[in-house]
């Protein structure tokens, strides 16, 4: 999304488009999950003007919930902002320790990716798809395989994805073809970052 399609988004008084509706509930999940990480021994904040911050979260997922809820009977087949909330409710349940909420959350994130091919190349398919989306959206499934395979493993149960990632659907390590590797970060010193 562009800077000044977010910004329309942004002064939006009623959403006009099922795009929005999910893009506030993906805003309200981050925002839900990243106030979690806002305390620390260095920085004992404990209220946002005035507000606590359990009643930020608890307001932010109740929003979220009844959006969410909205989105669901006028779009039950997903989109990719519908992965990538349910993973962010996946993360914030496996933070808080709740590995079960994390899993089931984290299944239904599979089950939306794959209803809207997201483990799939649809260069065919769709192809007008710009090349930023299709690399989104084979990262978004790679995080998808990894986190299923880790919490797989330590739960002792079968994944949600056993055959793995295609290999024509795996991450690019580049997104342009035109960085001069003389000047860019070396390929290990990339993939960290």
């Amino acid at each position: 999304m562009d800077s000044r399609r977010f910004q329309r988004w942004r002064i939006v008084k009623i959403p006009s488009s099922l795009f929005e509706i999910e893009f506030a509930v993906l805003i309200l999940r981050i925002c839900s999950y990243t106030s979690q990480y806002l305390s620390s021994l260095s920085c004992t904040i404990e209220r946002i003007r005035d507000t606590s911050l359990a009643d930020i979260r608890y307001s932010c997922d109740e929003a979220a919930n009844s959006l969410a809820e909205i989105y669901l009977r006028l779009s039950p087949k997903g989109s990719l902002l519908r992965v990538q909330h349910l993973a962010f409710v996946g993360l914030k349940a496996k933070c808080q320790g709740f590995m079960k909420d994390f899993r089931d959350a984290l299944r239904s994130a599979i089950e939306v990716a794959q209803r809207i091919g997201a483990d799939k190349d649809l260069s065919s398919d769709v192809p007008d798809m710009s090349e930023l989306e299709k690399e989104t959206r084979r990262r978004i499934f790679c995080n998808l395989y990894i986190w299923d395979s880790y919490i797989s493993r330590q739960l002792d149960r079968i994944p949600a994805i056993p055959s793995g990632i295609e290999p024509e659907n795996m991450p690019s390590m580049r997104l342009g073809s035109d960085i001069n590797d003389t000047h860019g970060p070396e390929e290990f010193t990339e993939r960290i970052l």
